[in-house]
């Protein structure tokens, strides 16, 4: 059985798509778009609609409303994490100055931004590792581990009011 969204007008979509949904309205970016076109992945008949009205400027941004930093944020958490598990090879812990001093170059930015970035990212993760918690002690998630036997993957158990009745 697969698991299908709806979201809004367009019906039936796939988990990922909805999420590229999702996206698009944050960024108002059509790069997830067409690298979903040209993959080899089944599109829905709703994703296909969603696709067409936003490739034909259905949908604006907002007016006064600015790009998500989000994914600038995200690539600014990444470096500096990276940074400090190089530190921590070489026998040393923890962010330094001289990490968020490297990453404010690399960026632009300034040390304030960069520390809000970073922080911003580490309360959504907390956040979402929160909700994660809930959803496997409700009952609803489960972890099962991959064909490597090292990343858990978190997916969703059906819900009974959602499972067909067996035949006696």
């Amino acid at each position: 059985m697969s698991v299908r969204l709806d979201c809004g007008d367009y019906k039936g979509l796939f988990p990922m798509e909805f999420h590229i949904v999702g996206v698009y309205f944050i960024k108002y970016d059509v790069k997830p778009l067409i690298d979903l076109l040209r993959s080899d992945r089944e599109i829905s008949g709703g994703m296909r609609s969603f696709i067409a009205d936003a490739l034909s400027g259905k949908f604006k941004r907002p007016p006064g409303k600015k790009p998500s930093k989000l994914s600038r944020d995200m690539r600014i958490h990444d470096r500096l994490v990276d940074l400090a598990e190089e530190a921590k090879a070489k026998g040393k812990k923890g962010l330094y100055t001289a990490h968020v001093t490297k990453v404010m170059h690399e960026f632009n930015l300034s040390e304030h931004d960069v520390k809000n970035a970073y922080k911003r990212v580490e309360r959504i993760r907390k956040d979402r590792l929160k909700l994660q918690e809930e959803l496997i002690a409700s009952g609803m998630w489960r972890l099962e581990t991959d064909s490597d036997g090292e990343t858990l993957l978190i997916s969703c158990i059906e819900p009974p009011w959602l499972k067909k009745p067996t035949e006696e």
